[in-house]
């Protein structure tokens, strides 16, 4: 069975993911794809919208809403794109979700899109200095599995080789063989080496931004959606400090044409357009 090519949507709540999966449905998107909105099933909301625009259905291949909780995610999201009808050739399939963290790592995306409304304060995307100071030392001494929450699974060896941190005993403080809440002693020594190491400075630019918006951090396209949220002069300073945070952990090229400040619904704007350009290659790509 050929495996579907997957496109994550995610984003704080009420940025404008599903107007965006609308637009790139009937704009930028030579197949008619299935569509997952993913729910989380304890003490949430609905999300704002479906897809209910006049001819929306017509565009999709399917469309479901998947209730999930943190603890299987990952297999709930395996067996709903299971129960999809098999394509003869390569099918995708989008999945929306809000900024859940679990989601971020339930399933090897293809490709990852994030959709965020304008900020009205630097500090609904930005955490304090205060704050990513004591997240990043909360990082450091606290237990193993906290960080793979957060961040992911890291590649235990080269972690070891770039920290050489240890824990009393002497061993990886990031083996997940050994005692599951075993804490990492540090000193400032050792922080100073582990920010200045390649994975403490991806984990320290990641702990820059409030939980929410972490998953920017992968994507392949961010959309700072002005159609909503606030109308000021912040959006440009927030979308500077994104881009010097992403040059810092991403090359060059990945960095191309990956932020835009636009509304999606405003065609005749120039940034408008490069952004379907972007979606456009890149859904021609997975269904090539």
């Amino acid at each position: 069975m050929i495996r579907p090519k997957t496109i994550f949507v995610s984003g704080p709540r009420g940025g404008g993911k599903t107007r965006l999966v609308d637009l790139m449905v009937h704009e930028a998107m030579q197949t008619h794809p299935h569509y997952l909105r993913l729910i989380p099933k304890h003490g949430e909301r609905s999300p704002f919208l479906q897809l209910v625009r006049p001819g929306a259905e017509a565009a999709l291949a399917s469309s479901q809403l998947v209730v999930y909780n943190a603890e299987r995610c990952f297999e709930v999201i395996a067996e709903a794109l299971q129960t999809l009808p098999p394509g003869s050739s390569p099918y995708i399939v989008l999945l929306e979700g809000d900024g859940d963290p679990c989601l971020r790592y339930a399933y090897p995306y293809d490709r990852r899109i994030f959709v965020m409304p304008a900020p009205s304060n630097i500090y609904e995307v930005f955490r304090t200095p205060e704050q990513a100071a004591v997240a990043l030392r909360k990082v450091m001494e606290d237990t193993a599995d906290f960080a793979a929450e957060i961040f992911g699974l890291f590649d235990e060896d080269q972690i070891e080789q770039n920290t050489g941190l240890l824990t009393p005993e002497g061993g990886s403080p990031w083996s997940w063989d050994r005692q599951a809440h075993q804490a990492i002693t540090v000193d400032e020594g050792e922080l100073r080496n582990f920010i200045e190491s390649p994975i403490g400075m991806e984990i320290a630019s990641r702990i820059q931004l409030q939980p929410e918006y972490q998953g920017l951090v992968e994507s392949d396209v961010i959309l700072v959606n002005v159609g909503v949220g606030a109308t000021t002069g912040v959006v440009d300073e927030v979308a500077r400090r994104l881009e010097l945070l992403l040059s810092r952990i991403r090359s060059q090229a990945q960095n191309d044409g990956l932020l835009f400040c636009c509304d999606p619904c405003e065609r005749c704007d120039p940034r408008r357009v490069k952004l379907f350009e972007k979606l456009c290659l890149m859904n021609h790509a997975l269904a090539s």
